[in-house]
C-alpha cells in the first residue's frame, strides 16, 4: 500500500533545486563503508567523465562516511553534482524514488537489500552488486543490473541504464512484478 500512491514527479527536485533536470542516480541507505561508497564515488565520477550530466543523491544517515565520500567526490570534481539529504522517510523517500532515474547500491554485503526492494516497488531499475543477497532474483527477473563490487562495473551498469531508456523502463516494470 505504501507504494500505491506515489508522489507526483518533480516534488523531490523542487525540494533540491540544485538537481535541475539531470537524471538522478539514487543511493538510499546508511552512509557506511560496507555500502560501497568507495566504489560509488569513483563510478559516478567516471559516469560524468563519460559525458553523462547526472546528479548523485546520497540519502541516508551518516555512519562515518559522509566526509570521506565528499572528499572523494570533490577530488574528482563531482561534488557539485551530488546532494547529501540525510535520512529521508515517508513522502520524502517516495518522492526521491519517483524522481530518480535509477537506484544504485554497490554494497560489499547486504543480508537482503530492503532499499533495493523498495526501489523496485517504485518501478526503478536497480544497479547493485552481487554481494546484495537479493541480486540473483533481480538478475533472474531482469529488474536491474548486477555487477561485482567494482567501480568500473558499477559505472558500466549505470551507463547502460541511462543510455537505454526502453530497457530501463522494462527493468522497472520487471522490478514491480518481482
Amino acid at each position: 500500500d505504501e507504494f500505491a500512491n506515489m508522489p507526483a514527479k518533480g516534488a523531490f527536485r523542487a525540494k533540491y533545486p540544485e538537481i535541475g533536470d539531470r537524471p538522478i542516480i539514487l543511493f538510499l541507505g546508511r552512509l557506511n563503508f560496507k555500502k560501497g561508497l568507495d566504489l560509488l564515488a569513483p563510478a559516478f565520477c567516471a559516469l560524468r567523465a563519460a559525458g553523462h550530466d547526472a546528479h548523485l543523491v546520497l540519502a541516508g544517515p551518516d555512519d562515518d562516511m559522509a566526509d570521506k565520500t565528499r572528499a572523494w567526490l570533490a577530488a574528482a570534481g563531482a561534488l557539485d553534482r551530488t546532494t547529501f539529504t540525510g535520512m529521508i522517510t515517508g513522502d520524502d523517500k517516495l518522492a526521491a524514488f519517483a524522481d530518480a532515474a535509477m537506484f544504485v547500491l554497490p554494497s560489499y554485503s547486504e543480508n537482503f537489500g530492503i532499499a533495493v526492494a523498495e526501489a523496485m516497488a517504485c518501478g526503478l531499475p536497480v544497479a547493485i552488486s552481487d554481494a546484495v543477497n537479493i541480486s540473483p532474483y533481480v538478475e533472474a527477473a531482469g529488474a536491474g543490473l548486477v555487477a561485482p563490487c567494482d567501480a568500473a562495473a558499477t559505472t558500466r551498469n549505470m551507463i547502460e541504464i541511462l543510455e537505454n531508456p526502453g530497457r530501463a523502463a522494462t527493468m522497472g516494470e520487471n522490478g514491480v512484478r518481482l
